[in-house]
């Protein structure tokens, strides 16, 4: 007889928010529900309800969660010591990679931030949920406008959310149209950014 594993509570939080996210990639939000979370993650309504007071919270913590998984994801692929323009450069690339490496948790990530309401009917998630995000491609800017490699009047925090912004959309370009090559995407997408803020030195 096989012994069942017992998972701790954060396992078993783990389980089930990795079990939303392919839900999701597969459904889409509305038509994700706690049966079908349950079925696929092997466990029951009653177990999801203990760990999550609501689909609402279990979806806001799935899409916490896997922001900091995709964050991770591109992060861990540049050199944060190389001149601005070629960190920029490395992490669109490393975006555009994610549609291959981290599919499922895009769309589920982008289902939950398009769909999650307030009580209000105000998106849960805002710009402010980014906040982390943008400070770190601000502190990317700064740099380059303290070497020269960036324009001294661009805002730090204006490219960051044109940076994201660009990102986004190259994402669900590549979604849109699998046939394109990811690497030339993203290498264009970074030549337009970067050109828009460059002093000439750098690039």
């Amino acid at each position: 007889m096989t012994r069942r594993v017992r998972l701790t509570s954060a396992e078993r939080r783990e389980q089930l928010m990795a079990a939303t996210v392919q839900t999701l990639a597969v459904r889409g939000f509305h038509a994700t529900t706690a049966d079908e979370i349950v079925r696929l993650a092997g466990t029951s309504k009653g177990l999801l309800w203990h760990y999550f007071a609501d689909l609402d919270e279990l979806f806001e913590e799935t899409a916490r969660r896997t922001l900091g998984l995709l964050t991770e994801a591109v992060a861990s692929s540049i050199d944060l010591r190389a001149p601005a323009p070629a960190v920029i450069r490395s992490a669109v690339r490393a975006a555009a990679a994610l549609r291959l490496t981290h599919g499922p948790e895009r769309r589920a990530m982008r289902e939950i931030v398009q769909n999650l309401r307030r009580a209000d009917g105000e998106l849960r998630f805002t710009q402010r949920d980014l906040d982390d995000l943008y400070t770190a491609q601000e502190a990317i800017v700064r740099r380059g406008q303290s070497d020269g490699d960036f324009r001294e009047d661009v805002d730090p925090r204006l490219f960051a959310v044109t940076y994201q912004g660009a990102v986004d959309s190259m994402l669900d370009h590549l979604d849109a149209n699998p046939d394109l090559d990811p690497e030339r995407s993203a290498r264009i997408v970074a030549d337009i950014l970067i050109s828009g803020v460059a002093t000439g030195r750098g690039g």
